[in-house]
């Protein structure tokens, strides 16, 4: 016992020292200090949590499967004359729900019952379902409300008639993720030339921060000292990485929004097209219809929604070849050290910009319509390079980022062009040089995907900047 309050305590000195890393603000936050920094708490805190036993399987075996379309059967849903599951190509440890026979776009393919959708009100009355609407955090991520709840259902579900019977859908749950939360430290430097790069680190940092959080606030609750005892980094980022990859959303009784995992469903992967995906509130269950024709042995896909490739990668752990849904940021900063600092964010304020903004487009022209007038005011702004230049921007007549861009013929400012044509060069010679240094791993070849993605509508906004 006493060694395990020596290892508790190293760890909640890690746990408060991890907290203090991630509360830094993100106009302070640096990669090579203070991201880093963190990589290796967590480093530590892994070392001292080693003898907690992962929550779950390794490798997932067909009896697995077998026994979880049981258990379907038994909870009054029959699914095996409908589809069927089985190994994908593309990975061993994969598997994916198939047609066993054909169906029309349209048609309903399966349907899940209400008591086979896991939410936070599978815990009935628990302790850890009040815990999460009285804490002020919790109560405010339902998504890691409902990874704790996984966890502990997973945790406890030999000793709770209620909770057994979610074991065998946990034992078909993958043991690991291609989310960034998975990535390596060299894996994530790979993504410092992405526009991407901040929204990523800023990601991980947040989930390392819920971590230290809920660490502290299950140590603070005797009731939940064994919950305590069983938490660690590694099954927190395991929960928090299914419910991200997999939730889905549905009413309760009460017509509100509630997360959800719903078995079956969350096995469909994803393919480009239109929603198919419904909950009936009649009769309380998830519907699953065709979203184009399918024939036997096809794979049953859904559409996940419009979605850039960043948002695929962070919530679900994977970046589409081709995303018509993607788009690319271009972040513009005025320095704290320019000597014209507070001129020049005097003058943004005028047009509603800030000193930092963030541009983005993807590759539908029309993205551009909005772009434009806003992008090439701040430019205008940003390269002026006296307080005379600036004070004429801002006594000048227009009231709005868009009559100035019009009235002053923005559009066809050589300086502002210029200035863009070297800023998207120089963007696009280093997103290709990253790309170029990928790992051939799936991880690798999904950084490339988004690498190369971004290097796309940086061109082809090049091309347009450069011959309109």
């Amino acid at each position: 016992m006493a060694t395990k309050q020596v290892a508790y305590s190293k760890r909640r000195a890690l746990c408060q020292e991890l907290y203090q890393y991630c509360l830094i603000p993100n106009d302070q936050f640096k990669f090579e200090t203070h991201f880093t920094k963190i990589y290796e708490i967590i480093d530590q805190i892994n070392e001292e949590e080693k003898n907690i036993p992962l929550c779950v399987k390794k490798v997932r075996t067909h009896l697995d499967f077998e026994n979880f379309l049981k258990f379907l059967k038994e909870n009054n849903c029959e699914v095996e004359k409908n589809i069927k599951i089985e190994k994908t190509s593309q990975c061993e440890n994969d598997f994916s729900v198939s047609a066993v026979k054909s169906y029309a776009k349209g048609d309903l393919v399966f349907s899940i019952p209400e008591n086979l959708i896991l939410t936070i009100n599978s815990l009935g009355e628990n302790r850890l379902k009040q815990l999460a609407k009285e804490d002020k955090m919790l109560s405010s991520m339902p998504n890691v409300a409902l990874a704790l709840t996984m966890l502990y259902i997973k945790q406890n579900n030999d000793s709770n008639e209620e909770f057994s019977k979610w074991s065998s859908y946990m034992n078909i749950l993958p043991s690991e993720f291609n989310t960034p939360l998975y990535f390596s430290l060299d894996e994530i430097k790979s993504l410092k030339n992405s526009q991407s790069f901040a929204d990523i680190i800023f990601h991980i940092r947040n989930i390392s921060r819920i971590y230290a959080y809920t660490i502290n606030l299950l140590e603070s609750k005797e009731e939940f000292s064994k919950f305590y005892n069983n938490f660690s980094f590694e099954n927190f980022r395991w929960a928090v990485s299914v419910v991200s990859t997999r939730q889905n959303q549905i009413h309760d009784e009460n017509n509100k929004s509630l997360l959800a995992m719903i078995p079956l469903l969350d096995m469909c992967n994803h393919e480009e097209g239109q929603f198919c995906t419904d909950y009936d509130d009649k009769t309380r269950s998830a519907l699953c219809y065709a979203q184009k024709d399918f024939k036997t042995g096809d794979q049953i896909t859904i559409f996940y929604g419009s979605r850039t490739n960043l948002e695929m990668l962070i919530h679900n752990g994977f970046v589409c070849e081709k995303n018509k849904h993607d788009c690319v940021k271009l972040k513009l900063s005025v320095s704290n050290e320019d000597v014209l600092f507070e001129k020049r964010s005097d003058v943004l304020k005028k047009y509603k910009l800030n000193a930092t903004e963030v541009f983005e487009w993807n590759e539908n022209c029309h993205s551009y319509e909005k772009l434009l007038p806003r992008l090439f005011v701040y430019i205008k702004i940003f390269i002026s390079k006296t307080e005379a230049d600036l004070e004429a921007i801002q006594n000048d007549e227009a009231i709005s980022e868009e009559e100035y861009f019009n009235k002053s013929d923005l559009f066809n400012d050589q300086e502002i062009r210029q200035f863009l044509k070297i800023r998207l060069t120089l963007l696009i010679k280093s997103t290709e040089m990253s790309s170029k240094k990928c790992l051939k791993t799936t991880n690798g070849i999904f950084i490339g995907r988004l690498l190369d993605s971004e290097q796309y509508l940086l061109k082809i906004f090049l091309d347009f900047v450069s011959n309109q």
